[in-house]
């Protein structure tokens, strides 16, 4: 333990450990479509100001959480103002396609999907460009809305 002379000891910074799995591997935090549909609500209605700059975008995407079988595609409605999300699945312009681990990173505004699309991460169809712009948006409203 270092101290220092005007404060006194100082205390050794604390690692925080990832929880394991029953087989000692790191645990991967997974996300249906269900809390993912959810988080995108909750995100929505944290701030309805910047949540209505989504609207930019002029386009409809589809979250498909692959590893959820029958969960269907959350379909987020960027055509209106203020954005939506859609009550059921509905047809979109774009679809992302991502693993429950990239839905639960998604969902925490965590992951960059232009990033993970142009690193070939996660699967996109459609004109995604519009989305893809205002993507750091979206991340921003669901980071704060934990």
């Amino acid at each position: 333990m270092h101290v220092r002379a005007d404060r006194g000891p100082i205390a050794p910074l604390k690692e925080e450990t990832p929880a394991m799995d029953p087989l000692g591997h790191p645990e991967q935090r997974t996300c249906t479509s269900e809390e993912l549909r959810v988080r995108l609500q909750e995100a929505l209605a944290i701030e309805p100001e910047l949540a209505g700059r989504l609207s930019k975008a002029r386009t409809s995407v589809a979250f498909v959480v692959v590893d959820d079988e029958g969960g269907g595609a959350i379909t987020l409605l960027l055509d209106r103002r203020p954005p939506v999300v859609a009550p059921r699945s509905e047809p979109a312009e774009v679809e992302m396609h991502l693993s429950a681990a990239q839905a639960h990173s998604f969902s925490c505004g965590e992951l960059a999907l232009p990033a993970a699309v142009l690193n070939g991460d996660v699967r996109c169809y459609g004109p995604a460009r519009a989305y893809l712009g205002v993507d750091a948006v979206l991340r921003t409203l669901l980071a704060r809305s934990l």
